[in-house]
């Protein structure tokens, strides 16, 4: 644990004061507070650009979603034309097979 301590303050800066910070180092700093700025600016830039893409990608997941409704609905409803022809009909069959099966047996 002391170890820690001591390499903890070994770590700390030296300068205790603003007086003592050369203007070389101001400029170092200022430098990279331009540098952070224009980062969190470029950051920023990009997520707006990844919000956009995202946006798009909804928007055409929501026609995706739209149009597979609209298919399965075109789908029901031709099942349900179909039905109501094709049940009829088979069940014809079956009766008409049934009476020839009845009158010639």
């Amino acid at each position: 644990m002391q170890e820690h301590l001591i390499s903890h303050t070994h770590i700390q800066p030296e300068v205790t004061s603003r007086s003592h910070i050369k203007m070389s180092e101001l400029e170092d700093i200022k430098q990279l507070l331009i540098e952070l700025r224009d980062n969190q600016q470029l950051s920023i830039e990009k997520q707006e650009e990844h919000i956009a893409l995202t946006q798009q990608h909804l928007d055409r997941a929501k026609s995706q979603v739209e149009e597979s409704i609209g298919l399965q609905r075109e789908a029901i409803a031709k099942q349900r034309t179909i039905t109501k022809i094709a049940v009829p009909g088979i069940l014809a069959c079956i009766l008409a097979i049934v009476y020839l099966i009845v009158r010639y047996f």
